[in-house]
């Protein structure tokens, strides 16, 4: 569990560096880590969204005799 934990430090102070480090970067007129924001949360919305369009089109299939998928 320990390698575990310490396995994930570097990239979480990297990530935090990179946040403090990013205060007055701009996309689009806003701060870059807004703009991070505002992708993912509509990522999640598209999926949700979509997942209930989603029709399952396939059926199961039935094998009536299994001699006549035998090939040997």
């Amino acid at each position: 569990m320990a390698g575990a934990v310490l396995a994930g430090v570097f990239p979480l102070a990297l990530l935090s560096l990179a946040m403090i480090e990013s205060n007055h970067e701009t996309v689009l007129g806003m701060n870059g880590l807004l703009f991070g924001v505002l992708i993912i949360v509509a990522g999640f919305l598209v999926y949700f969204a979509t997942g209930k369009l989603k029709i399952r089109r396939s059926k199961p299939v039935v094998v009536k005799n299994i001699e006549e998928l035998e090939t040997a």
